[in-house]
């Protein structure tokens, strides 16, 4: 199978943590494309990266699979959801925040115990997600 990706972003802090997603994609045969609603986050994409501007381009690509570095992603896209963790930490809003379970992601992939083991308690509660 073929399957598309898309590497859904806000801010430029993701550009480095989807590049090397990008390649695996890429070297598998896959297709992956990008997208992020800030403008000058587009500008920070890799050179040669596959940039889509709107939304409605993105509706169109109709990704099997989205990997997202941020909070949220439209839950109108097709695709699986995977919110995809880096290694900053977790309480640099102050609250607890970055633990809600906000119905958008099948599979959240953490970047290690420290929050892999409070996803997993969420998980107990609302199972309609995986944790990796």
């Amino acid at each position: 199978m073929d399957y598309k990706f898309l590497i859904y972003t806000s801010y430029s802090y993701a550009v480095p943590i989807g590049r090397p997603l990008e390649l695996e994609i890429l070297k598998r045969g896959y297709q992956v494309r990008w997208f992020s609603y800030i403008p000058e986050t587009k500008t920070h994409l890799p050179e040669g990266s596959q940039l889509l501007n709107t939304i409605q381009e993105v509706v169109d690509y109709d990704p099997d699979i989205i990997l997202s570095v941020t909070d949220y992603v439209p839950d109108f896209l097709s695709g699986l959801k995977v919110q995809v963790f880096h290694g900053f930490n977790p309480a640099k809003r102050g609250d607890d925040d970055h633990f809600n379970i906000r119905g958008f992601y099948d599979l959240y992939c953490t970047q290690g115990p420290s929050t892999t083991g409070k996803f997993l308690e969420k998980q107990k509660e609302d199972p309609h997600f995986e944790v990796v």
